[in-house]
């Protein structure tokens, strides 16, 4: 069962492929000298493209959170109900449109460009500028998204300062070529984000409340941004500018002024500034902290509302840190322009139910892709399950143009059953050579109907699904919802043990489409589909 259902669901390809740069981390010692290593972006003013890997942590099955949603006016509690974060097919809440693969490009366009905008993001006000500078540079680095995990971990969600490191050790891809970002709504430390740098660089963040909340849900995507910018920042040999000494002489420490004690107390105590932007309301006894820009940073590593910017310094201090053995290995490319990624997500097994209307559902989620403006899809049989070499009934479905999203490969391929498929995804972007490809093996069975489980599915159906089932011997039961056209794919029901006996459930399936859909039992390894309808 964990085929349909795994507890990692991922869609990176295992090696990846590099323009230029390193194969494999650099060697820890003498690395310009070393044999086999390869200094790359030599050129300064070359921009750095680092590899990215995204993961969603989610909880095992669904669960209840409620919390205070301090975006509305006045604040209000709000009660979550769901699988606790961004999922392959959802946003985790009422969205069935939007989903961990698109939130996760999303993310990384919006990061790259507020990188690439450093000159506009430094102006404070009209004809004012901190510190005064005319000769800010561009940042040099961007992101690439080289994939979009998802784990239902109820351990690893609940993230602490100590389970980071087991998580990373756990999850961890491509050793120390990719750069590990964790998204939690439960971190269990201080702050709303952390980072590991040194040879190994991760970071956790806490952030799908935001998205959450109603009255935030816009600004969240942009929050989000600005936090990965930061935290990787870190990563890359950056520390906070506003409160300590981060070996940069044009990033000042923030104004002290005396602050007020929540509650009330005296003596005033001293601290720096910390603000969100120009607010001369913002109380001092007597000094305030945020009525003057002089008073006021927005620099990446700062803590503040305004659009964020590095300084010369700051981009020397990233540029040295991408040429050392601990930053080099994670350079994608330095040739200028943003390269494409091909990934999708597939379950290893899929089933071949016949009886399905409009016939079977075998679908390639290519959302996660990144960057491509046209695609290849090739499809062949495999003569056993550890081949990588076509063995007969190859297709291509030509190069494509536009971005790739859900397709039903049984629409376009006759597959059959207990056979063993090899599937390849190539993506191409034509303002930047090169293209990238992916591929994953997949069985092919069919819809067994041994007698040990019958059920019976309402049909139609509304925001809510009765099935009514008889299992003749105790075993292992998931149900799965999956629309027949879009392969939108839905769990009713974790895995779950149950003894011989008559089960009647009643399932929510609100904020689905309307349309033909599989109701897929799983029982004992074996699967059943029912045809049912939503209007």
């Amino acid at each position: 069962m964990a085929a349909f259902h795994p507890a990692v669901s991922q869609n990176a390809p295992p090696d990846f492929q590099m323009s230029c740069g390193t194969m494999g981390a650099a060697p820890s010692a003498s690395p310009a000298s070393s044999p086999g290593f390869l200094p790359i972006c030599t050129d300064p003013n070359a921009v750095r493209y680092l590899r990215v890997a995204f993961h969603y942590l989610l909880r095992e099955s669904n669960y209840t959170w409620t919390f205070l949603d301090d975006c509305a006016d006045p604040d209000v509690n709000f009660t979550y109900i769901g699988p606790g974060n961004f999922t392959e097919s959802s946003d985790g809440y009422q969205n069935s449109v939007y989903n961990g693969f698109l939130r996760a490009e999303e993310v990384i366009a919006d990061a790259n460009a507020k990188l690439a905008a450093n000159w506009n993001h430094w102006r404070k006000a009209p004809g004012v500028y901190y510190p005064p500078t005319t000769n800010l540079p561009a940042t040099n680095i961007r992101y690439v998204l080289v994939g979009t995990y998802f784990h239902r971990d109820n351990a690893a969600y609940i993230a602490t300062e100590s389970n980071r490191f087991a998580t990373q050790t756990k999850y961890n891809i491509g050793g120390e070529t990719v750069l590990d970002v964790y998204f939690t709504p439960n971190g269990n430390w201080s702050g709303i984000a952390s980072a590991i740098g040194g040879t190994n660089k991760f970071v956790f963040m806490n952030c799908y409340k935001k998205y959450l909340e109603p009255d935030c849900r816009n600004w969240s995507l942009q929050y989000e941004a600005d936090l990965l910018n930061h935290e990787i920042g870190h990563t890359l040999d950056l520390s906070h500018t506003w409160n300590e000494n981060d070996l940069c002489d044009d990033t000042p420490v923030a104004f002290m002024y005396d602050k007020i004690q929540q509650p009330p107390a005296t003596p005033c105590v001293k601290a720096y500034a910390e603000c969100w932007g120009f607010d001369a309301s913002k109380p001092g006894c007597p000094l305030k902290p945020c009525d003057d820009w002089g008073k006021i940073t927005n620099n990446v590593m700062d803590y503040n509302g305004n659009p964020k910017a590095y300084t010369l310094c700051q981009v020397a201090r990233v540029r040295a840190e991408l040429l050392a053995s601990s930053g080099n290995s994670y350079i994608h490319s330095c040739n200028g322009c943003l390269p494409s990624n091909a990934f999708f997500f597939m379950h290893s097994e899929q089933s071949l139910c016949e009886e399905v209307l409009l016939g079977p559902a075998i679908v390639l989620n290519g959302q996660g892709s990144f960057n491509e403006n046209k695609y290849l899809i090739e499809i062949c049989e495999l003569a056993t399950p550890t081949s990588t070499t076509c063995y007969s009934n190859y297709y291509s479905s030509g190069w494509m143009n536009g971005k790739i999203a859900r397709v039903n490969l049984a629409a376009l391929y006759g597959f059959k059953k207990d056979t063993y498929y090899k599937v390849k995804l190539t993506v191409d972007n034509t303002d930047c050579p090169g293209s990238t490809s992916y591929e994953k093996t997949i069985h092919l069975i069919g819809c067994t109907t041994s007698g040990s489980v019958d059920f019976v599915v309402q049909n139609p159906f509304s925001d809510q699904l009765a099935i009514h089932y008889t299992t003749t011997q105790p075993g292992k039961v998931t149900i799965n919802l999956i629309h027949t056209y879009t392969g939108q794919f839905r769990q009713l029901m974790a895995p779950t043990d149950l003894s011989a006996g008559d089960y009647q459930l009643d399932l929510p399936t609100g904020g689905l489409p309307s349309g033909m859909y599989a109701v897929q039992v799983l029982f004992n390894g074996q699967v059943q589909s029912k045809n049912t309808v939503k209007p």
